[in-house]
């Protein structure tokens, strides 16, 4: 007895040393802190960079996420933004939001005089306009509901802009109405925690408001005088160069998702006079990209507008429609070219003559006539996907001044740098603007924007060390700096980026990204951290802490002393749970082997799909000590997955195609049992941290809680952090709740990995 105590002593005494070894080392690191990363300014995904026509002035919006109000509400996602003005030569910024509003999506009037925007100031959203002379000003005399998707366009001149709307009466109903289950001025978090083995019974459900159609409206920005140009619409509209006509779509529910085309999405396109005429369909059933923005392109004589479609192969194509009333050439009607590209969906761009159109096709650009829908490609740039072209205003090609040439925005498929390309639309050739290893128009692409003037366009910049940033290029000259929104940041050291290559057992090359420790030290092990998700390389290799985020910013780990791995994984139709380990547990050992990774602290992380990525490594494999996952307990079993479709959210059609499944599961029963994680969950030993938020769709909460009763009733160590009120991604948590869950989260993998915690 007495021998089996100095054993245990000395086992702990070693481990003690090793920890203090660790600490020592880690002692010398300035991690980021939590407050830090919460309290850093974005610019807002998704949202325009909008540049006056002379290149003076550019609006944009920010987000500064500890200002989110604690409800949920349809524009809840700008909660905490504002617009800021920069002027282009001096890099002064101007604020132009009043205190305490929220504002989002800037657009300036023709002349550049004025800036229209929409504003919440918790009672309602209303259209509002700055000018330098007059500051800003509301605009609506009732407040009205937005889809987060709404845009503004200017007409007549500048007297009026479009958007589209429902109505609310008198206030935004949805944050007054929503239960949240906690106290809205409260800077305290709300959390439910469970602790496995311990059985509990608190459980509150939540849902969120049902949206409804919208109607698609002109607002006079002198008056405010709101004036239906359509009862029944979707996204926003396209405006005609004169502003006689617009475009817009309306969803068809009625349409069934063709076999094949996951999650596709049909339209019809409307031709809207705003003189009151009666609208024309121009397009039916078309597989659009809508609601996201228009997506549609006016020729520059206003006789044609050009689109692109989606879903199944044989549907994608530019689409060029004849709409003018200056021609009786029948022939004229709609011409269409073949696009091979599946993931692009923006707008076909005019040439100035309204002769034809360019667009990107995967790694080439490619132009389609309006009289014959000849095709050609302009050109090719290799190892690069072709993710954007500049545009300027009126979504018009815009030229270097005195070329007849374009620029491009292309992003390495092989996880080097991103790229501005200019080529000659005559000669096809090509020439580097600017290459560099950051993300040149953000992570999701389309920041960028450039002055009708020609000489200036202006793009937001990041890397895996930088926050995103914009940036300006002025007639040609290098890139300059316009922007410095985080300067705190700069005096952090960051852990560097690197790639990873080897090639697999089949004789593949296989990829992954690595943030090394900062402050690495070769000869040193580190504790390392796993994050899963799909396709690495090709969307994440040069975002700020490697994943585009900011509370699962991958730097808060590295500047911490961990090593961080995102391997490149793809799901393998029909094997999908197999793969996930085929493919990350070599990318773990090429980091042991090379004497990165210490192969007994080794931790794994996944949100949504990526959660049931986590879950699938665990049941396959005891090489993890500690394990996250967010929202992504709803995929742990497929077949309730499928079955839970109740809402027609495009479950069961995910289920079977992008999981390759192919069929449901009464007819092949052992591919869900193969994929799904929860047939397997007796084989977990690893740790779980798990983070809910209770506002999510149904089938995520209810399986979440399926997975910790089941986990339970095996004894597993689990701890179930549930949040009433909060939705899908913790990104968007009030500041209590998202600060309780990070400083969880990272004491969860200091107190097992033996790694810095969040209180450094």
């Amino acid at each position: 007895m007495r021998g089996s105590r100095v054993f245990a002593f000395l086992v702990v005494l070693v481990i003690r040393m090793s920890h203090a070894f660790v600490n020592d080392a880690d002692s010398r690191l300035q991690p980021i802190s939590v407050d830090s990363l919460l309290g850093m300014l974005f610019i807002k995904d998704f949202q325009p960079l909008a540049i006056t026509a002379d290149g003076r002035w550019v609006a944009f919006t920010i987000e500064d996420r500890r200002l989110k109000r604690p409800v949920q509400s349809n524009i809840a996602q700008f909660d905490g933004c504002r617009i800021m003005i920069g002027d282009t030569s001096s890099g002064r910024l101007t604020e132009i939001t009043p205190s305490g509003v929220s504002a989002w999506m800037p657009s300036w009037s023709p002349d550049g005089s004025r800036l229209a925007f929409f504003a919440n100031d918790g009672k309602g959203t209303h259209l509002w306009i700055w000018s330098a002379s007059g500051g800003a000003s509301r605009v609506t005399q009732r407040p009205f509901g937005l889809y987060p998707w709404a845009e503004i366009r200017w007409a007549k001149h500048g007297s009026a802009v479009i958007t589209s709307m429902f109505e609310v009466s008198i206030v935004d109903k949805t944050p007054a109405t929503l239960d949240t289950g906690h106290d809205v001025d409260s800077d305290k978090p709300t959390v439910q925690v469970r602790i496995s083995p311990r059985h509990s019974t608190d459980r509150q459900s939540t849902s969120g408001p049902n949206l409804i159609d919208q109607r698609l409206v002109e607002i006079d920005v002198q008056t405010g005088n709101t004036t239906e140009l359509s009862s029944v619409s979707s996204g926003v509209a396209a405006v005609a160069p004169d502003a006689s006509r617009l475009v817009h779509a309306r969803h068809r529910s009625d349409i069934q998702r063709r076999d094949g085309a996951q999650n596709q999405n049909y339209w019809d396109l409307w031709l809207v006079s705003v003189n009151g005429d009666k609208a024309v369909r121009i397009a039916e059933a078309a597989p659009l990209a809508f609601p996201l923005s228009a997506r549609v392109s006016w020729s520059p004589d206003g006789r044609f507008i050009a689109y692109r479609t989606l879903g199944l192969p044989t549907e994608r194509k530019v689409v060029i429609a004849w709409v003018g009333s200056q021609s009786k050439d029948e022939s004229l009607k709609t011409k269409e070219c073949p696009v091979a590209d599946t993931a692009n969906n923006e707008a076909p761009l005019w040439e100035d003559d309204s002769g034809a159109v360019i667009f990107q096709d995967g790694d080439s650009i490619r132009e389609c006539a309006a009289q014959d829908g000849r095709t050609r490609t302009l050109a090719t740039v290799k190892g690069f996907r072709i993710n954007y072209i500049v545009r300027r205003t009126n979504d018009c090609l815009w030229s270097p001044t005195g070329k007849t040439a374009i620029w491009v925005l292309g992003r390495s498929v092989a996880g080097g740098p991103d790229g501005i390309y200019e080529i000659d639309i005559r000669t096809g050739v090509t020439s580097t603007i600017l290459e560099e290893e950051r993300a040149i128009g953000g992570v999701a692409v389309g920041q960028v924007s450039a002055s009708d003037s020609r000489n200036l366009v202006v793009f937001t910049s990041e890397s895996a060390t930088e926050p995103a940033d914009l940036w300006i290029i002025r007639n040609g000259q290098a890139p300059k700096r316009l922007t410095t929104l985080n300067p705190a940041l700069a005096a952090i050291e960051m852990g560097k980026r690197e790639l990873l290559e080897w090639t697999n057992s089949a004789g593949e090359k296989s990829r992954a990204l690595v943030l090394m420790p900062a402050g690495y030290m070769p000869g040193h092990k580190y504790p390392t951290i796993v994050w899963v998700y799909q396709q690495a390389i090709a969307n994440y290799a040069n975002a700020f802490g490697v994943n585009g985020q900011q509370f699962y910013n991958l730097q808060m780990f590295a500047t911490r002393g961990y090593a961080v791995l995102f391997p490149d994984v793809t799901w393998k139709p029909g094997a999908v749970m197999r793969g996930i380990a085929d493919q990350v547990l070599p990318a773990v050992d090429q980091l042991v082997q090379r004497g990165i990774t210490d192969p007994d602290r080794i931790g794994v992380i996944g949100h949504s799909s990526g959660g049931y990525d986590v879950l699938s490594l665990l049941v396959q494999t005891k090489r993890f000590r500690a394990a996250m996952e967010s929202s992504g307990a709803g995929i742990y079993d497929l077949s309730s997955q499928f079955a839970g479709d109740m809402d027609n959210t495009g479950a069961a059609d995910w289920v079977m195609k992008q999981m390759g499944i192919g069929v449901p599961p009464w007819k092949t029963p052992q591919a869900y049992i193969d994929n799904s994680p929860g047939y397997h969950l007796d084989q977990i030993t690893t740790t779980l941290l798990m983070l809910e938020g209770l506002s999510d769709t149904s089938d995520n909460v209810a399986q979440s809680e399926y997975l910790f009763s089941t986990l339970n009733w095996l004894g597993k160590t689990v701890e179930y952090r549930r949040y009433p009120g909060e939705q899908h991604a913790p990104e968007w948590w009030s500041p209590a709740n998202k600060r309780d869950a990070e400083v969880r989260m990272l004491n969860w993998f200091s107190e097992y990995l033996g790694g810095v915690g969040a209180e450094h």
